[in-house]
């Protein structure tokens, strides 16, 4: 029996996670219990399911935060670089390049993180 629900699950993965949400919350529990991979794997997913889902932003900050952490920054930059640049209007555009900018001050690319933040003053007037 477990045999055919793990085979149901992986060939109908639409059917078993209908709205996408629960890949988030996977990919969000993942992050937090520092399984950074299985968290980017988990928004990858979402990402593949539903590439105009609602939730895309989201699933790219997370995958961001996740390569970040897993040690992996370049990665991590330009998947939040490039949130920032497509969801500007969104509050995950801005949580994207405030991330970024805290990247980038944590890897001691200080006149990038100072010019992060500037931009981030610039665009979102705080």
């Amino acid at each position: 029996m477990k045999k055919m629900i793990l085979l149901y699950i992986f060939l109908f993965p639409a059917a078993v996670f209908s709205s996408g949400k629960e890949l988030i919350d996977l990919a969000e529990l993942h992050y937090q219990n520092k399984e950074y991979y299985n968290s980017i794997t988990e928004a990858m997913r979402y990402q593949y399911l539903y590439p105009q889902g609602v939730l895309f932003p989201r699933s790219m900050v997370i995958m961001g935060k996740s390569y970040f952490r897993g040690g992996n920054k370049g990665k991590a930059l330009e998947v939040l670089l490039e949130c920032f640049n497509s969801y500007t209007n969104q509050s995950e555009g801005e949580t994207a390049l405030f991330y970024s900018g805290l990247i980038r001050l944590e890897s001691g690319s200080y006149q990038f993180a100072a010019r992060n933040f500037y931009e981030y003053l610039f665009v979102y007037e705080k």
